[in-house]
């Protein structure tokens, strides 16, 4: 079972990525989260495989989400979705442990692509 987190203050993005990954995969269980403070407790209450992160929440930096996630389980897939795609945050992100940076207009449907012939 894959279990993923989506973790996204657009109510419409997460409820796009929930339809476009259920359709994907049956075997994938989905969790949401609006702000950074509820991603780290919905992750550190369920311990999600794959958490689907963006960089601007409107509590705490995704950044740092990612840093905690990361800290608390090494092996946590994540991937930063974010209309920042600027290489500074990349290369922060990928610093702290991501271990994909994609931009949300254009680079929608690699993370569909990841869960299809990617994720086991």
């Amino acid at each position: 079972m894959i279990t993923a987190l989506i973790v996204d203050d657009s109510e419409l993005l997460r409820r796009r990525l929930y339809e476009s990954l259920s359709r994907i995969r049956d075997d994938l269980e989905i969790f949401e989260a609006s702000t950074g403070k509820e991603a780290l407790e919905q992750f550190s209450s369920e311990k999600q495989n794959t958490v689907i992160l963006d960089i601007s929440l409107p509590d705490i930096s995704g950044i740092e989400v990612l840093k905690e996630i990361k800290k608390s389980d090494p092996s946590a897939r994540v991937i930063i979705l974010t209309n920042y795609p600027s290489p500074e945050f990349r290369d922060r992100c990928i610093n702290q442990g991501a271990d994909y940076f994609f931009e949300k207009h254009s680079d929608y449907g690699n993370i569909l692509e990841l869960f299809k012939n990617n994720f086991t």
